[in-house]
């Protein structure tokens, strides 16, 4: 077996085939659609194209949220303040509930009896559920942006 050897910068065969395999590691991570190497400034924080804190900011203090499994999660760390309704902790609510949110955030079903303990909405821009909810008198648009929007129960 081969002994492992350190990197000499003075051994140009060694740089040579770091420069080779760094190149091909480059390519092998290019987007389908080769537009280049995929953004990595949000590593170790939200990506702000699917997680808006501009929007949670603007949940109402204390208000019960219906709101994603992924969205949960960031919104149980920004806002401690408000109780969601599902996070990634899919064992912890179990498969029905899970499911049953599911098909309330894809608007189907009976979705005003899913929505009953919710005093707020917090889902992606373009699930069926957002789009039932623009319809609906009984909720208006708080704030939105191009990955998440945030709908309030409208007041009688």
């Amino acid at each position: 077996m081969a002994e492992w050897q350190h990197l000499s910068p003075e051994d140009p065969s060694q740089l040579a085939a770091l420069a080779v395999g760094l190149t091909a590691l480059t390519l092998a991570v290019r987007r389908p659609d080769g537009r280049g190497l995929p953004s990595l400034g949000h590593i170790g924080r939200p990506d702000p194209a699917c997680y808006s804190m501009n929007v949670i900011r603007d949940i109402p203090p204390h208000c019960r949220v219906f709101n994603t499994d992924t969205l949960g999660g960031f919104v149980i760390v920004e806002r401690p303040d408000v109780q969601v309704s599902l996070d990634t902790r899919n064992d912890l609510y179990g498969r029905q509930r899970v499911l049953a949110d599911v098909h309330v955030v894809a608007g189907k079903g009976d979705i005003a009896s899913g929505l009953a303990d919710a005093g707020c909405v917090l889902v992606p821009l373009a699930t069926g559920l957002a789009k039932w909810l623009r319809a609906s008198q009984g909720w208006r648009l708080a704030v939105s942006d191009p990955a998440t929007v945030l709908f309030v129960r409208a007041q009688p």
